[in-house]
């Protein structure tokens, strides 16, 4: 059962939530509940935009150690080694093998490993 509570004329039953306290002063801090939810959203855009931030370190991050133990090649390299013109690599980009990219729009480099290894099957 909730504490009783007078506004104005009337008698109510306060929730427990606000037991022990002043009703009146709980009322006053409701007006701040509007100023409290525009923080949170932007709040919550701020985590958003972090949590992106950080998804982008996190692959930078990975292409980074990926770079250290594996030797990428850039698209004349790879024209190179697997004697095709740039004009066929860009249409046929999604079935060589070891494509990186670690940002949208970034350069596009390929592990050499894995492309000797597509040569050396004859998928080429």
């Amino acid at each position: 059962m909730g504490a009783i509570a007078t506004i104005g004329e009337r008698t109510t039953t306060a929730p427990r939530s606000i037991r022990g306290t002043d009703l009146r002063a709980e009322l006053a801090t409701l007006d701040d509940v509007d100023v409290l939810a525009e923080r949170v959203a932007e709040l919550q855009d701020v985590l958003a935009v972090a949590t992106r931030r950080l998804a982008l370190l996190a692959r930078a991050a990975q292409v980074a150690a990926a770079e250290r133990d594996e030797e990428l090649i850039d698209l004349p390299e790879l024209a190179r080694l697997i004697q095709r013109s740039r004009s066929w690599i860009e249409h046929h980009r999604a079935a060589i093998p070891g494509r990186r990219q670690t940002t949208r729009g970034g350069k596009v480099r390929w592990l050499k490993r894995e492309v000797v290894q597509w040569v050396r099957t004859g998928a080429c």
